[in-house]
Parts: structure tokens; sequence; C-alpha cells
């Protein structure tokens, strides 16, 4: 089974910005090239909403401008862009170009499939120090940590809540104060029930309830980045998923949400945008979906806080990911990929318009200008989201197993626990699990 990913759920709550889109995207275009043989070139990427129209016009433009280059498109939800790209991978006929998420990196590093971006990156003078530090993290592989990917977009999770609801409980806002501690005892007098039914919750955890509460703790659930050893069998992580688990079985403030429901469609983040949740811990990639001119909240305020920190270390930690392209180095034409490549993320007009219409630009100043006037400035807190992933956020951790590998394992397994399972016997035997699946991963892949 595939996990829902972050990802997917973007996808089908696809958010329309035409408007905003119009008046950035007429200076997106690239510098004329100079005279060259036809050359063609396929982009692949995952997409929703409006995002294929945004490519379109980025890509008209830059084409206008090199006449003799001509650009193909193959675009699908997350899953079936993956899966096609798996079947063409086997086939050797994969895109020039992909945008995707880094979980399949050191696989495809592994098999010798990336173009190896480093003199690419250094020639543009890239200054990373103008990024959030976290998007370029994972990125680079071998002896010599060469990048063979760039990020469009970062994300993190933050603490969204109902306002109408604490004013209804007289109960104080989330506020950078908070903590685990303070998150428990709101989310016990904000839930509400009539005999047995629970009418109101009090909170609501979305994509990764555990990865969640493992990052707030500082613990992780691999040993590093190109992980090598499952740490879900340390007594610190199996304490970090009780206290995720005391949500949903001692407190009873939390939905139960199908395994593998990844940003509960089915649960979580549904009701809360209908008024029956009082807090959300979910992802910053909900900020154009909630606030939607269509199909967005409309019946009552919302704002977002600081994730609540650690009691013993007062830091709000949180989890984000990037999307990232990537060059296959199968490509007749890398420098002409590159330059697209350039044009579409290193670039500051194009994190500004297709970054901005993804998630947060993992450029700062295309975050802190364009994305932030479009959206985050709704908010009544609008610098909570940048200032958690300049100083809070850490990646995902990537290996040779991808995120529909490992993270669906943990969700199956983990499913037992939300509903009252011990948790030391799940997670230790879980451990072995996955680390019994990435042993399988380095016999195929090597590593």
């Amino acid at each position: 089974m595939s996990a829902l990913s972050r990802r997917e759920f973007i996808k089908i709550s696809g958010y329309t910005t035409s408007a905003l889109l119009a008046s950035r995207l007429i200076t997106a275009c690239g510098k004329a090239a100079e005279e060259a043989g036809p050359i063609h070139l396929v982009l692949g990427s995952y997409v929703f909403g409006n995002v294929p129209d945004v490519y379109k016009k980025i890509v008209g433009d830059y084409t206008a401008k090199n006449p003799n280059l001509t650009i193909d498109f193959e675009f699908a939800d997350y899953s079936g862009f993956m899966d096609k790209l798996t079947t063409e991978i086997a086939a050797g006929t994969q895109p020039d170009i992909a945008m995707l998420i880094p979980d399949s990196l050191p696989k495809y590093f592994a098999q010798g499939l990336l173009l190896d971006l480093e003199d690419f990156v250094k020639a543009a003078n890239v200054d990373k120090t103008q990024w959030y530090a976290h998007a370029w993290e994972g990125l680079q592989f071998g002896a010599d940590q060469h990048t063979y990917a760039v990020p469009l977009t970062f994300d993190a999770d933050v603490l969204w809540y109902n306002k109408g609801l604490f004013d209804k409980a007289g109960a104080k806002l989330p506020d950078e104060t908070w903590t685990y501690d303070t998150l428990v005892e709101a989310a016990q007098a904000l839930t509400v029930k009539e005999g047995d039914n629970v009418t109101q919750w009090g909170l609501g955890i979305g994509w990764e309830p555990w990865y969640q509460l493992m990052e707030m703790f500082g613990v992780y659930p691999w040993d590093g980045q190109n992980f090598q050893k499952s740490q879900f069998d340390k007594p610190e992580v199996i304490d970090a998923i009780q206290k995720a688990a005391d949500f949903y079985v001692k407190y009873g403030t939390t939905p139960v949400q199908p395994p593998n429901s990844g940003l509960a469609v089915n649960g979580a983040d549904v009701q809360f945008m209908a008024g029956k949740m009082a807090m959300m811990l979910g992802g910053t990639w909900m900020t154009q979906t909630y606030l939607d001119p269509t199909s967005g909240i409309k019946d009552f305020e919302f704002d977002n806080a600081f994730s609540p920190a650690n009691p013993a270390t007062g830091t709000p930690l949180t989890v984000g990911q990037p999307n990232v392209f990537i060059i296959f180095k199968k490509t007749e034409y890398p420098e002409e990929s590159w330059k697209l490549v350039n044009e579409l993320v290193v670039s500051e007009t194009g994190q500004n318009a297709l970054g901005s219409n993804v998630e947060i630009p993992a450029l700062k100043s295309a975050a802190e200008g364009t994305y932030k006037k479009d959206w985050l400035d709704k908010l009544g807190h609008p610098d909570v989201q940048l200032v958690t992933m300049d100083k809070y956020t850490d990646n995902v951790q990537f290996g040779l197993l991808d995120e529909n590998t490992w993270m669906v394992e943990v969700d199956n397994q983990l499913d037992a626990v939300w509903k009252g399972a011990d948790v030391a016997a799940t997670c230790t035997a879980l451990a072995q699990k996955l680390d019994g699946l990435l042993g399988e991963a380095k016999t195929k892949y090597g590593g």
C-alpha cells in the first residue's frame, strides 16, 4: 500500500492562485541562448492544483527566448508520477529532469542514475547562507559529498488553532511559551463529549504523528542521513512514541486515523477545517489550503503558532522536507538541462514563480517576499513559519529505503499503538523489521 504523503494531500487539496500567478510569471523567462541546433528535453514532475499551468508559463517564456529548445512535460499526481518514473528507469527512458522529494535520491545515487551538479552549483555562485539551510541537507552523496539535487521548496510543522473555540472555552491562545505539557492540558480542556461521543476534538495530529513527537523531543527514527540503523528500539524514542500514543489512548483528545492516511484526509485536517477541532499539529503546506478563497476555511478565525517545545529544552523543534530537482545522468544535454533547472529553481525569479506556487520557497528572499505577501500576511502571526523553518526544523531522514517502504511499515505497526498496544514491544519489533528491510535494500542497491 502506498503511503498518503504530505505531497499527496497537497494534490488532493490543490488550490488555485491564478491571479497571483499572472502578476509575477511575466518576468520569469530566460536569456536568449546562442544559436544552436535543435535540443529536446523532457521535464517530469508531480503536480497538483494550478502547478501545470505555472510550469507551462515559465517554460513557454523560456523557450521563446531559446527557439532551438523544445520541452515536453510528464505530469501526474505524486504516486502516479513515481510509479511512472520507476517504470521508465527500468526501461532506460526516464526524463532529463525531474521534481520529486529526496527520499529516492540515495537509491538513485547507488544505481548511478544522477548527474553530479556540484560544478553547476558552484558556477552559479549559489550562496547557501541565503537559503533555508536544511533544504540542502541530504542532497550530497559519495566520498566527496557532491551535490546531486537542488531544493525548490521547504516546509515545517506548526500548531494551527481555531480562535473561536479557544475564546468560547476561555482558554489562553497558543504562544511561544507552550510546551508539550501545555499542549496536553489545552487538548484536554478543549475536548468536548456528549456521553461517550466526542463532539469536539481538542487536538488533531497530521502527517506522521510519531515523527512530529519524536522531533519535538529531539530524537529520530534513524541514525542519520543516508541512514544505516533504526532507532525505534532506543528508550528515548520509545518515550516519544508513548507521548504521542497518550493523546489517543490516555487522554482521548485526538482521533485515530487509518494507517497510511498521511495527512488525515479521513480525519484530522478535515475536522479542523469543519470547525470540529480546536488545534491541529500539522504542516506549513496546509497554509494555501486553509486560506484558499474558494475552498478554504471561511466559518471561523484561525491562526498558527510555534510547535510546542520540549519542556527540557524550550526549543520548538519540527521536521520538514524539500521538493528537489534532479537531472538524470542519461541526458544528452546536461548543460541545457542545468540552464532550465537554474531558471526554474535556483534563480530568484524561479523561486518566486514556481516555488511560491508549490510550497514555501527554499530561498529566503522569495519566502520572505512573494510568499509572505501572498499567504503568510493573511495570518495573525505571519512570521511563525519562516522562523520555524530557519531555526527549528530538521530535514526528514533519507536512505536506501524510500518513504513508501519504511514509513508505511511504521504507520502499519504503530496503528496498534494508537489503539492501546504496548509501545515498547511494538517499537522493538519495528526496529528489527526496519533494519531487515534496509538490509534487503543494501543487497539490492549496494551501500
